[in-house]
């Protein structure tokens, strides 16, 4: 939908939109699931008019990220004012900015939204390029595909997307704290897997633990109250005690990176090119560049030429060397924070302590967690 939008405010291509789902219908009350955007992803949301009206009730900005580990000495901290910025990022409600952006492509002028659109087949060995359901087929020099990490179009295209299972279900629920989140982003990495600490307005935060399957298992089937102390507890009391203020919902987390990112006629984005461990954040981000790339080079093109190959080398060029080498490095950190081997232990330590005190390094750790 963003890149649509993007797409729609830069030219004059007639564009479609399809949507397997029925339109989202949403009331006011906020949800479990969050996610943290960054510069690039926040900047792409002002320009098609939703980052004000998410900003108003759905969007919370934080100044400092601190992280430590539950099994040695090591803490590393940023803050906001140390890059002379007035926030790392913000914390936005998925569903809100989903509904909001779905109302601003039934609002766009040259944007046809299909809801509903149970797709049957995928044509890109003709020009135009198809997308047929058993009652409507669709033409178009470019189809793009933005559904998910299990992806129908990349799947009939057959782009192989390689998967790496992590054993671990990421658990999401909002709580409130009997201490103040103090505007931070925390992260207390456990030897069952990370737990993230989200803030949000009136000192409720949204929660993502990436625990090991076993024990996601037995997270999820405790009754609220000894899940929310086992929160408080995972945490060390740093916020005090904790109140589970939605139900816990829980998903398989795997990583998956598509080996092209297009044919002739198709491109694709977000995550279905690519699905990264959700542990630093930064999913959402990499799929606002990709539709940012994308937009840039479109809008740059003619319309006949839109879905050639020399086209979409040009997007691919200028995206995936960033999502693989962030996928590494998820990979990198989930593997070394599972390990319980005293060699790993002390590097560890070390290495955080050594990274904090590191101006350079600790720069450009920070600009990546904030999209720049």
């Amino acid at each position: 939908a963003a890149f649509a939008l993007m797409l729609s405010k830069r030219s004059e291509f007639s564009i479609a939109v399809v949507e397997h789902a029925d339109a989202l219908v949403v009331g006011d009350q906020p949800n479990q699931r969050v996610v943290a955007l960054g510069d690039a992803a926040t900047d792409l949301l002002d320009e098609i008019g939703i980052f004000n009206r998410l900003e108003d009730r759905f969007c919370y900005p934080y100044q400092k990220m601190f992280v430590w580990d539950q099994n040695t000495d090591g803490e590393l901290c940023f803050a906001a004012s140390e890059y002379q910025r007035a926030h790392l990022g913000h914390i936005t409600d998925s569903l809100q900015c989903t509904f909001l952006l779905q109302e601003a492509l039934l609002e766009a002028p040259n944007i046809d939204v299909y809801f509903e659109f149970s797709a049957t087949s995928l044509n890109l060995t003709e020009s135009p390029a198809a997308i047929a359901s058993a009652e409507t087929t669709l033409t178009a020099q470019l189809i793009v595909a933005a559904d998910g990490n299990r992806s129908w179009v990349r799947q009939q295209a057959k782009i192989f997307a390689p998967e790496e299972d992590y054993g671990q279900h990421g658990i999401v629920a909002r709580i409130s704290t009997a201490k103040s989140h103090e505007d931070t982003a925390w992260q207390r990495f456990l030897a069952t897997g990370p737990l993230a600490v989200l803030p949000l307005a009136a000192n409720q935060s949204s929660i993502v633990w990436s625990a090991d399957n076993d024990y996601s298992g037995e997270l999820m089937q405790m009754p609220e109250q000894k899940f929310a102390e086992a929160v408080a507890e995972a945490l060390d009391q740093r916020l005090g005690s904790v109140n589970l203020l939605s139900q816990r919902a829980a998903f398989p987390l795997k990583s998956r990176h598509a080996e092209q990112y297009f044919k002739t006629g198709l491109a694709l984005i977000g995550d279905a090119a690519h699905s990264i461990h959700p542990l630093a954040g930064q999913g959402a981000n990499l799929g606002f560049k990709d539709a940012v790339r994308l937009v840039q080079i479109l809008e740059q093109t003619e319309p006949a030429l839109l879905g050639d190959i020399s086209i979409l080398e040009k997007y691919q060029r200028g995206r995936k060397l960033d999502n693989q080498q962030t996928d590494f490095l998820m990979g990198v950190l989930h593997r070394a924070y599972r390990s319980e081997a005293p060699l790993w232990l002390t590097a560890r330590g070390v290495g955080m302590n050594w990274l904090s005190a590191s101006g350079a390094l600790k720069k450009l750790l920070a600009l990546q967690a904030m999209g720049s």
